[in-house]
């Protein structure tokens, strides 16, 4: 059960990465998110350096960093035209859409059972997820903002397939390359932070001038984000590795808790800044209990 320890804190990390990322956005976005990588990068360089672990260039980690450096160019363009509350429910796809990769490359073998149970799980955590996600500003002004405009439709696509790759090469990495955590978190943040600066060099190159203007807070939250998405990044990459059975449910469950950081994100946020919704809170419940039938669909009988 190690596996499911590293993953639960690993996504009470990405919950503080998100929160932390949130209050460092207020003086901007785009230079908010560059920091956090930047911080990333030399955060594992300097411990790997201390403890004398050597670093290798993952293959895997790098791809992850570049879908991940775009995912973020998608979210900050809809955080600056207000539709991030509009695309962020597609992350809730991700996890199905992981396990659909795996099953498609690696061919795992289930029962009818297996199959229904798995169905079931994946389908109530990514309704669980979806309604955390919508709870933000309610069901209602959801489904009134809800548009089918092709922008938005393709920025919500390119979001759930990217979180899904970006969570499928974590678990390549992990599981199939031979690497550690600190070298596929140096390799995944070094390439992010670079498509960030890139784009905030082409999109906001006045704001290269800022950096030496800001205060204090606007490096410090950037530094804690870094720090508690090195660790998450790291502890899911553990994660996989710890997994037991070769069915790929427990990577599959490991998969929805990275993807599913708003959920102790509401807990957090509601104990920090006191803010409170009953979606979130009932979106939490099915999310859990999501996970619970992919955890028995593991040992089901045929």
């Amino acid at each position: 059960m190690q596996w499911l320890l590293y993953s639960l804190i690993a996504s009470i990390m990405f919950a503080l990465w998100e929160l932390f990322s949130k209050l460092s956005s207020f003086q901007s976005p785009y230079l908010s998110n560059i920091l956090i990588y930047f911080f990333e990068t030399a955060i594992v360089f300097l411990f790997a350096t201390v403890v004398k672990k050597k670093l290798s260039l993952s293959k895997n980690g790098f791809y992850s960093g570049l879908v991940s450096g775009i995912m973020n160019l998608i979210l900050l363009t809809a955080l600056t035209t207000n539709l991030l509350i509009l695309v962020a429910p597609f992350f809730s796809f991700a996890p199905s859409i992981f396990f659909l990769i795996i099953y498609a490359l690696e061919k795992p073998k289930y029962s009818k059972k297996q199959k229904l149970a798995i169905g079931a799980g994946l389908l109530i955590s990514f309704i669980g997820i979806f309604i955390v996600s919508v709870g933000q500003i309610g069901m209602e002004n959801f489904l009134k903002d809800f548009t089918l405009d092709n922008g938005y439709l393709l920025s919500g696509l390119t979001l759930t397939v990217g979180s899904a790759l970006w969570t499928y090469f974590l678990y390549r990495s992990a599981v199939k390359e031979k690497t550690d955590p600190f070298s596929y978190t140096i390799s995944y943040s070094s390439a992010a932070f670079v498509v960030g600066l890139m784009a905030m060099a082409i999109m906001k190159p006045d704001l290269l001038g800022v950096m030496g203007n800001m205060d204090l807070l606007g490096y410090i939250y950037p530094l804690l984000g870094a720090t508690a998405l090195a660790t998450g990044v790291m502890l899911s990459f553990i994660a996989f590795q710890k997994t037991t059975t070769k069915t790929k449910i427990q990577d599959t469950m490991i998969a929805v808790m990275a993807n599913s950081e708003i959920v102790p994100l509401l807990f957090i946020s509601y104990v920090i800044l006191a803010e409170w919704n009953i979606e979130g809170f009932l979106g939490s419940l099915v999310v859990l209990a999501g996970l619970a039938i992919l955890y028995y669909s593991e040992v089901i009988n045929n």
